[in-house]
């Protein structure tokens, strides 16, 4: 089962691609501009580069509380659902608080990215990186490579 993790977000975008237990990509994406849809488009045409390259079959997606759904995120969720949809792909969610219940140990993003470093020590540059970033940049990059880890065995 080929894996794509993606924590979403509308300026910021975090993906993973784990195929056989084995981390291939890993990546974060920013989208700076006012939204559009001309941005969305962007960013769906980004997720499929993904599906496509790497011959997705399982798409595993972090998404935000559902108070901070504004309709871009929603709009942004909808095509994304479509996207999936045509290319054949398995789908699921899942939150912050879910990734907490299965791992008690992280409370916060620190612990979710020494965690995944633990699993995947390919990740130290970010890990580095973002360690000595005042304004993190990679915590959804680490989003993704988790919840990809998470759900690589499942049966589907």
């Amino acid at each position: 089962m080929v894996v794509l993790g993606i924590s979403i977000g509308t300026r910021v975008t975090g993906i993973a691609i784990i195929n056989n237990s084995e981390l291939i990509a890993w990546q974060s994406h920013t989208f700076p501009a006012q939204w559009s849809k001309t941005k969305m488009e962007q960013i769906i045409n980004r997720y499929e580069k993904y599906i496509r390259t790497y011959k997705v079959t399982m798409v595993i997606i972090k998404i935000p509380r559902l108070s901070h759904h504004n309709t871009a995120l929603k709009n942004l969720l909808s095509k994304l659902r479509s996207l999936i949809a045509f290319h054949g792909c398995l789908m699921d969610y899942t939150t912050l608080n879910e990734l907490k219940t299965k791992l008690p140990q992280m409370q916060n993003s620190s612990d979710i990215q020494d965690y995944t470093l633990n699993q995947y020590p390919v990740l130290l540059p970010e890990h580095t990186r973002e360690r000595v970033n005042k304004r993190p940049y990679h915590h959804k990059m680490f989003e993704a490579v988790l919840i990809a880890h998470l759900w690589k065995d499942r049966d589907m």
